[in-house]
């Protein structure tokens, strides 16, 4: 068989490129983004945590490692871990109240007795410690204790009050609740509140580290008190202080800790009460922003901040760095992911949060959420949110007094058509913001351009048309304000440069624009769509004339009422998302289903009637209810084979026919890793391949489509998986090819195995022939053609080696 392997392979063409994603596949981007939460260092590796995201660094071959949910983690949003060196076991405590406990060799093992307990209400976890081979819990509603060894939980106490710290003193379990710190012979049943002795008062306490037998650390916010305690007594004594400017670095088995010191220096605290002056911390651990850990901390420090992590090691007169700063490579850089934005060539994307909007609200309007987005291409993922930017306008001003010299409240994201390095963001509070390499380098707010003042410069929507003028969308009460266009000579000077006056806007007709406008341009037409998440403001359409460039020739319309195609009225309060198929119509999402404009430049004809999509009853009956009548449709897609990822609030993410009329694909919480509420926030069909970005309140998921888009000839056809082994599991995949291609599979003498038809430009090989049996070992080429019949004279575009 390895014979047969070996004078085969070279039939076989490689492409050196990104793989298109296995059909069905997931992959989980981890989150890079928020404040540091949490540095283990072990003997063989480093473990950091930020974002809720868990990653691993190994020490000696320097590999990089993401736990995802994709990857065997039980859940997503890591809060906590703690490391036993006894059970060599890392245990991690998630959001949910689900614990992984991980091995040296990442083998992962799920513990979801807390997340899965019942006649619990809140399973958050809020400290966790380990105590040899045993870790404790410390929960929203008592504490848990897990044997790491047996990986079973052995004891647990359900209180109805909150357990906010946990430690282990000597043979007493630790723990604060409220403003008590109390005590339990570690030893004994946990079951009971009553088991707890009082230890003292301190509500103030963030953290707690017992020290030896009797001596116990309490950190509060700028302060480390050691005190002397005998629960069994009653003693509780005070006999050191520290100031402090953060948690603990790290403890040892004798009890002694380190702690970062207000004075920039690191501090080691003895059991015995003795304190000492380590080491100067370096510049880059200095600060409340940033997370520390060492196994030696006088001479080695792992640093964690927002903008990665480092090691540094201490040298004569200072500390050099042996591990330069890096952020892993893949992260996306927020994890409400609710913009998944395109440029033209969809080549690039944009991934981003949002700010201010009717129907992608969590965990509430988000109203000064500073801006954390991500370009995406060829699978990198490169931060860019703007950096040190002062706002104008006083309402966006007063929140940059808390969140700092960024860009708030992101809105939308539109690319520079002139300048890929250029994109321009619009925001809910201070207008449009023109950015470049993170720098701000231009902006339009109420000084040169017609944007009314509700609560700052409100602007929703960004987009270029084909002639590169660009449009914005902006609240508008009444007003003409709330639709302008600057040309793109104006645009490509400097927006110093720029007057309101230079603006083109249009008569609304009365429409007042609230938050959520969209301005959709139509390739396939002369059309521009605009709406707001606001149903009486009605659909407004454009006619753009006979060109992009002559703006004086566009006129708008606006549609009160939609008639559907069974001469209903369709009414909604929220009309939300907007996408042009391959065939020129266009599809809308609304709160109440999918409307769809076969003819787009029909919009002008007073008769014109929309279609609603609708789900048949399959009874026999010939009835059919609304697609989606009673949910939100958040966002809708195309993808290469012409059918519809649509996106929902609650129910998930669905896949349509081409026309629309079935659902081909369901996906809900059972399938789909972060979709725990079947909320889908925004879906993109990548343009260049199979994957499907999907983005939700837990982070951004990319999923293996069945189509990808088509190409322009049969020169960069990829095969995969190829060879096909006996190992391999699934289809064969093939990419690349023209629009709907016929594919024929042939074995060497040239006789027809198998045929089908390509969606888009991608096909899937059961390996099997027409009759259902898997095919014999051999060389089998792939025949295609975009005409009606091919046949092996045409020449084979791919060759697929099959070894049984």
């Amino acid at each position: 068989m390895r014979s047969l392997l070996s004078l085969c392979l070279w039939l076989l063409c490689v492409a050196l490129c990104r793989a298109d994603m296995v059909p069905g596949s997931w992959r989980v981007r981890p989150v890079w983004s928020g404040a540091p939460q949490s540095v283990v260092e072990t003997p063989e590796k480093v473990y950091f945590m930020i974002g809720g995201s868990l990653f691993e660094r190994d020490k000696e071959s320097e590999e990089l490692k993401a736990y995802t949910v994709a990857e065997g983690c039980g859940a997503y949003g890591a809060v906590k871990m703690a490391y036993s060196t006894s059970a060599k076991m890392l245990a991690v405590a998630y959001e949910s109240g689900h614990v992984d406990l991980i091995d040296r060799d990442g083998t992962i093992v799920p513990m979801p007795e807390i997340r899965d307990a019942e006649d619990v209400d809140d399973r958050t976890i809020n400290d966790m410690t380990v105590d040899g081979d045993d870790c404790y819990l410390a929960t929203a509603f008592g504490v848990v204790k897990i044997n790491l060894r047996t990986r079973r939980v052995t004891d647990s106490g359900r209180y109805g009050r909150d357990v906010e710290l946990v430690t282990v003193m000597g043979d007493w379990l630790v723990v604060k609740s409220g403003d008590d710190v109390m005590a339990a012979p570690k030893g004994g049943p946990l079951r009971r509140f009553g088991v707890y002795r009082p230890v003292t008062q301190r509500g103030g306490a963030v953290g707690l580290t017992g020290l030896g037998a009797s001596r116990l650390l309490i950190v509060m916010d700028r302060i480390a008190a050691l005190a002397e305690v005998d629960p069994e007594s009653g003693l509780y004594k005070e006999r050191a202080w520290v100031e402090t400017a953060g948690g603990v670095i790290v403890t040892d088995g004798s009890g002694t800790a380190w702690l970062p010191g207000s004075d920039g220096r690191i501090w080691s605290v003895s059991a015995d009460g003795h304190t000492a002056s380590v080491a100067e911390m370096p510049a880059d651990a200095l600060g409340r922003t940033t997370v520390v850990s060492s196994t030696d901390p006088a001479s080695r420090l792992w640093v964690l901040s927002a903008e990665g992590i480092s090691q540094l090691t201490a040298a004569e007169g200072g500390w050099r760095t042996t591990v330069e700063r890096f952020i892993p490579q893949g992260c996306v850089f927020t994890r409400d992911v609710s913009m998944i934005i395109p440029d033209a060539s969809g080549q690039r994307v944009y991934v981003s949060n949002q700010g201010a909007s009717n129907y992608r609200m969590y965990p509430a309007d988000r109203e000064g959420e500073p801006q954390t987005t991500t370009l995406m291409e060829d699978g990198d993922a490169v931060n860019i949110s703007a950096v040190d930017v002062m706002a104008v306008n006083a309402v966006a001003a007063r929140y940059q007094k808390s969140a700092g010299p960024v860009a708030l409240s992101p809105e939308r994201i539109a690319q520079d058509p002139d300048d890929p390095s250029t994109y321009y963001l619009a925001t809910a509070n201070d207008g449009v913001y023109r950015i470049t390499d993170r720098r701000l380098t231009g902006r339009y707010d109420g000084s040169n351009a017609p944007l009314e003042d509700h609560y700052g410069w409100r602007v929703y929507d960004l987009s270029f048309d084909r002639s590169g003028n660009l449009w914005m969308g902006s609240t508008s009460e009444g007003g003409d304000a709330g639709v302008a266009v600057l040309p793109a000579a104006k645009r490509r000077g400097p927006s110093e440069s720029v007057g309101r006056s230079d603006w083109v806007t249009f008569d609304l007709q009365g429409a007042v624009l609230h938050k959520d406008v969209r301005v959709f341009h139509c390739r396939k037409s002369n059309v521009t769509f605009v709406f707001d998440s606001h149903g009486p403001s009605g659909l407004m359409a454009v006619d753009r004339g006979a060109t992009d460039s002559d703006l004086t020739d566009d006129r708008l319309v606006r549609l009160t009422e939609l008639v559907d195609q069974d001469g209903v009225v369709f009414t909604t309060d929220y009309f939300t998302s907007i996408a042009e198929d391959r065939n020129g119509s266009v599809w809308i999402g609304a709160e109440g289903g999918v409307i769809v404009i076969d003819n787009p430049s029909g919009v002008f004809d007073p008769g014109m009637r929309v279609r609603r999509l609708k789900v048949s009853h399959d009874d026999g009956t010939g009835l059919a209810d609304y697609f989606l009548e009673s949910d939100m449709v958040t966002d809708i897609s195309v993808d290469g084979g012409n059918r519809k990822w649509v996106a929902t609030g609650s129910s998930g993410l669905y896949l349509l026919s081409a026309d629309g009329s079935e659902a081909v694909e369901h996906i809900t919480a059972d399938r789909c890793p972060l979709l725990d509420d079947n909320e889908v926030k925004a879906v993109y069909a990548s343009a260049v391949d199979n994957t499907v970005l999907i983005g939700t309140r837990n982070g951004l998921l990319e999923y293996g489509g069945t189509a990808s888009a088509p190409a322009e000839s049969y020169s960069a056809v990829k095969v995969y998986p190829n060879p096909v082994t006996p190992e391999t599991s699934g289809d064969v995949t093939v990419s690349g090819l023209t629009e709907g291609s016929l594919v024929k599979i042939s074995d060497a003498s040239g006789r027809v195995v198998w045929q089908g038809r390509a969606e888009g430009g991608m096909l899937r090989w059961p390996v099997e022939n027409s009759a259902g049996r898997r095919v014999a070992s051999g060389v089998y080429y792939v025949l295609a053609s975009s005409g009606r019949d091919v046949t092996p004279a045409r020449g084979a575009v791919a060759r697929i080696l099959v070894v049984n």
